[in-house]
């Protein structure tokens, strides 16, 4: 069984990421732990952007799971981050991975914007987003399925249309791991 855990990023609420917790081990048969917290650097602002740097994060989760020797086939670490999030090539993103690898992070800011109706989908998305960045540590890549949770999401649009579940193909390879 795959471990999970689960590191609250810059001051991440530790009630919202236990029920993270339980509702991916609910999904995806893991068994899930609240992980030692991880301050967000100031060397990780990209002011241009206004946003964080996923990439850094990333790297301090790698140091950690280097550091922890676990299996990476085994045991996986989500960090959460109460920031938005940017890359090299996107202004946004709602998450970072490694594919293949231990380490993934979900920045909750971006996810906090309410839908056009002006309904809250934090919930939702952040289930979708660990799910999809989860699915990448499997080994999955984006899926063409605009249902797949592995669909890319260029926009919040992408990941309030997209479901929170593997198609059937992702899910094999998702299991296969």
């Amino acid at each position: 069984m795959r471990r999970i855990e689960i590191v609250p990023v810059g001051g991440a609420d530790a009630g919202l990421l236990e029920a993270l917790g339980h509702e991916l081990d609910r999904r995806l048969g893991t068994a899930s732990a609240p992980g030692a917290p991880l301050a967000l650097e100031p060397e990780w602002w990209d002011g241009e952007r206004g946003r964080y740097r996923s990439g850094p994060i990333v790297d301090a989760l790698l140091e950690r799971a280097h550091r922890a020797g676990h299996d990476p086939r085994e045991h996986w670490w989500l960090g959460v981050a109460e920031a938005q999030l940017c890359a090299p090539e996107f202004d946004v993103v709602f998450g970072e991975a490694t594919v293949a690898g231990p380490c993934a992070v979900v920045g909750l800011g971006s996810l906090r914007a309410p839908s056009v109706d002006g309904i809250p989908l934090l919930w939702p998305r952040l289930v979708t987003s660990a799910v999809h960045e989860l699915g990448h540590l499997a080994g999955a890549e984006h899926c063409a399925d605009p249902g797949c949770v592995m669909y890319p999401s260029r926009d919040l649009a992408d990941t309030d249309r997209k479901g929170e579940s593997f198609c059937n193909s992702c899910m094999a390879q998702f299991s296969a791991q």
